[in-house]
């Protein structure tokens, strides 16, 4: 007789995570009980509606609510007026280092946008950090790319204060807490076109949003933003 809400965060749903093989083999195998388990639910709530609307590939007419995540504004906020640097422009990355994350799609934008003008940050730890710090070697851009590993709640606020953009074209992501927190640290954003990331950014008021794996429109993308302080 007690209430079940089966809350959705994203690789919990079948299809989301194509690049984790072993996820997928076991979604396929524990389907039928996926299937059960939700239609048992008194409320299926996922994190954004193209995280719902994925539920009905494995449970047709599944019916869903939508409750986005919420963001701690005392802790997120914007710098104050006047604080931003007058060096190079600086984009910040928080993401765990997985490939679904883009990271080496930025790095490769990275490397098409003029020598000096630009640095990224990279905040977050994960098993490719070895293959992004060689692939940034390879393109000659190491020196402007900082890996500054997982840092607390505290510290990674802080870094959304000191940067400039927040550059982060994920191949695969649900509600995307980082991109929200980005939004209410007063960072324009370029994503990508998948998952909630259109839920929260509107190109050309918020940010700049472009298909995944393509480094050049990235690259266009940052240096157009760049350009337009305002």
């Amino acid at each position: 007789g007690i209430p079940v809400i089966v809350s959705l965060r994203g690789s919990d749903v079948p299809g989301y995570d194509q690049y984790n093989i072993s996820m997928q083999w076991m979604h396929r195998l524990l389907a039928p009980l996926t299937r059960w388990i939700w239609r048992r639910a008194n409320r299926v709530v996922a994190v954004c509606e193209s995280l719902g609307r994925l539920t009905q590939c494995t449970c047709p007419g599944l019916a869903y609510s939508v409750v986005p995540n919420g963001v701690d504004l005392k802790l997120f906020h914007p710098r104050r007026a006047g604080a931003g640097g007058t060096g190079p422009i600086q984009c910040l990355a928080v993401a765990r280092l997985v490939e679904r994350k883009g990271l080496g799609e930025l790095i490769r934008a990275f490397s098409l946008l003029q020598r000096g003008r630009f640095e990224l940050e990279i905040v977050g730890d994960g098993p490719d950090e070895r293959v992004l710090r060689e692939l940034a070697s390879r393109l000659g851009v190491a020196h402007e790319i900082r890996f500054s590993g997982s840092l607390d709640r505290v510290q990674v606020a802080e870094r959304y204060r000191q940067a400039d953009l927040f550059t982060l074209p994920s191949a695969a992501e649900a509600f995307g807490n980082v991109f929200a927190e980005a939004l209410a640290s007063g960072l324009p954003i370029v994503g990508s076109t998948v998952g909630g990331i259109p839920e929260l950014v509107e190109p050309g008021v918020n940010g700049i949003l472009v298909t995944p794996g393509d480094p050049v429109a990235l690259s266009r993308a940052i240096h157009y933003l760049a350009e337009d302080a305002d």
